[in-house]
């Protein structure tokens, strides 16, 4: 039984759903089934036989018991795994970290034993990327993420996702549907969500639909539920990186730096929603490929300027550089010779960079620029937007081609996230944030002029 055995049992589609159920599993069943669910969930042999009877659902089981060691572990032994299988279970779960298996021999043994003796596909259940890698190489079907703690770290689904090829199953993530829209989008390609998380057994459906809508024309609705997964990636797992890259620019701007923000194409937007914004700050300085387009240029006109290593040294040489001043690069692949080259040069000369780009996009292409690397592999911060490959979220019957992008959204979001954070260091430190008024309001003028004259020439 291989890979193909969990594929052919599951419908392996991002947000595909799998209710989780105890004792109360003959019930869950039942509803689950009734409202599209793909899977069961269940703990026990009892609790899988009762889910068999009441629907004819896949079934992923697993039991708890103490090992040779006296530790109670997910599924220890072949015994307990063939207890589920004589249940009825169609899927074995088992417990595959470090801690439940230290010697790597046994557990492989154990996941060939289930998938050759029994013929049963394997989930193994992991807390980080290397238990995930060892698991996939021991032959599992699918790796489940289930990080530790109560808060949940969805950057782990978004790590396995790259790093393994087996389909991931967010396990311990799911704590409502913000959080199952955002494994979803991180590259899960199966959500467990208990049946008590949603209340009522008649709000799977609701809950379904609000994880996984249904596909179909592009429509406001649609976008609106997509683009939700994608902020809610965004809130979940990049609140460290947003604070720490908010430290570098107060210190800097404490300093009497300006943080320059560079964008190209419609990545220039996260400039300027940084950039001359009412109630933003000042010393914020954003600037593209425009600054050396030729005269009429613009727009899908500038791709060969992004494209080549050269345009950065023109740009650098458009404005002041100060020594504390930071360097902020927005770009969705980060592949391209501009931004990577400028990133080369602003890190040589000590700058501190920021990127901002979508991980998902820049971890699944190549570089265009001489060197290899793309932006990220060269930031001291990287910000993930939360933006699928290729931008667009949509995917329409019939068309090649995803529709509606969703960087903007998210990377105004970040924009706005960044800037509250800053402000809040700058306060603590007990100075006043050099913060724009709306020129439509009265006496911004007068207001904006005292602080832009501080920077005069730089922004």
């Amino acid at each position: 039984m291989g890979r193909q055995g969990a594929e052919n049992m599951f419908e392996i589609k991002p947000g595909r759903l799998i209710v989780a159920a105890g004792d109360d599993a003959a019930d869950v069943a039942v509803a689950a089934q009734q409202y599209g669910a793909t899977a069961l969930r269940v703990f026990s042999p009892e609790q899988v036989a009762a889910a068999k009877r009441a629907a004819s659902l896949p079934v992923i089981g697993s039991w708890t018991q103490e090992d040779g060691r006296g530790q109670r572990v997910v599924t220890p032994t072949l015994a307990s795994a063939r207890a589920l299988v004589e249940a009825g279970a169609d899927v074995i779960a088992l417990d595959a970290s470090a801690e439940a298996h230290a010697v790597p021999g046994i557990l492989a043994q154990l996941i060939e034993g289930i998938k050759t003796g029994l013929k049963r596909p394997v989930l193994a259940v992991v807390t980080n990327v290397a238990e995930g890698q060892r698991a996939a190489a021991y032959g599992a079907d699918l790796v489940a993420a289930a990080p530790r703690g109560d808060d949940p770290d969805l950057a782990l689904v978004s790590e396995l996702a790259r790093a393994v090829e087996q389909p991931i199953v967010a396990e311990r993530v799911c704590k409502g549907s913000a959080s199952a829209r955002a494994a979803r989008q991180g590259g899960a390609a199966l959500l467990v969500a208990s049946a008590g998380l949603m209340g009522a057994k008649s709000e799977i459906k609701r809950f379904i639909a609000a994880v996984d809508p249904p596909e179909g024309e592009p429509t406001a609705e649609r976008y609106w539920a997509a683009a939700a997964a994608s902020i809610a990636k965004v809130q979940i797992t990049q609140g460290p990186p947003i604070r720490e890259a908010a430290r570098i620019c107060a210190r800097a701007i404490l300093s009497g730096g300006v943080v320059h923000i560079f964008g190209a194409g419609h990545s220039r937007a996260f400039g300027m929603e940084l950039s001359g914004r009412a109630g933003g700050l000042v010393p914020m300085h954003v600037f593209g490929l425009e600054e050396v387009a030729p005269p009429g240029k613009r727009g899908l006109e500038l791709l060969d300027l992004e494209r080549s290593p050269d345009t950065a040294r023109l740009l650098l040489s458009t404005f002041p550089v100060k020594p504390e001043d930071v360097f902020l690069i927005a770009s969705n692949s980060g592949r391209n010779g501009c931004p990577v080259e400028l990133a080369l040069r602003v890190t040589h000369h000590s700058h501190p960079l920021i990127a901002v780009t979508s991980l998902d996009h820049a971890s699944a292409v190549t570089s265009r620029h001489p060197s290899g690397k793309k932006v990220y592999e060269l930031a001291d911060v990287v910000i993930d937007n939360g933006a699928p490959y290729g931008d667009a979220v949509l995917t329409v019957p019939g068309m090649q081609a995803a529709v509606c992008a969703v960087s903007s959204a998210t990377g105004a979001l970040i924009a706005q996230a960044l800037t509250a954070e800053i402000i809040r260091l700058i306060r603590e430190a007990g100075e006043e944030p050099p913060v724009y008024i709306s020129a439509n309001v009265d006496g911004a003028d007068e207001h904006n002029r005292r602080l832009e004259d501080r920077y005069r020439g730089r922004i």
